[in-house]
């Protein structure tokens, strides 16, 4: 007998979705960052103190990953169902949190030129 239901697979699923859309919104952001890092004037050490912020958003969302998921394979194992919808909700609660922190942090897009007369 399967362990969760077919809904709560969905949901499962639709969250990890979320928060993997979210994870390449970051790489996009991560490799924005770095772009701008070049064409910017300032200091080497501004530049690694930047990269060094990414990294460490990076870990620790893979950190919060790894922490997730463990805990679904415990509550899994232990068939501990409001333990599923806590984790559920968690990973929601931070795929949204995830979510606003990337459109806060993504430089808007340049104008579009406007032709020389």
């Amino acid at each position: 007998m399967p362990i969760f239901s077919s809904a709560q697979a969905d949901r499962i699923e639709r969250s990890l979705a979320r928060v993997e859309r979210l994870l390449a919104a970051l790489v996009r952001n991560f490799n924005l960052n770095l772009e701008g890092a070049e064409q910017m004037a300032g200091t080497l050490q501004d530049i690694l103190d930047r990269v060094t912020t990414i990294e460490t958003v990076g870990d620790s969302t893979i950190t919060l990953l790894q922490t997730l998921a463990q805990e679904l394979r415990d509550a899994r194992a232990n068939d501990d169902q409001a333990k599923i919808d806590e984790i559920i909700g968690r990973m929601d609660a931070q795929a949204r949190e995830m979510a606003e922190a990337v459109i806060a942090n993504t430089p808007a897009a340049p104008p579009p030129e406007q032709p020389s007369a």
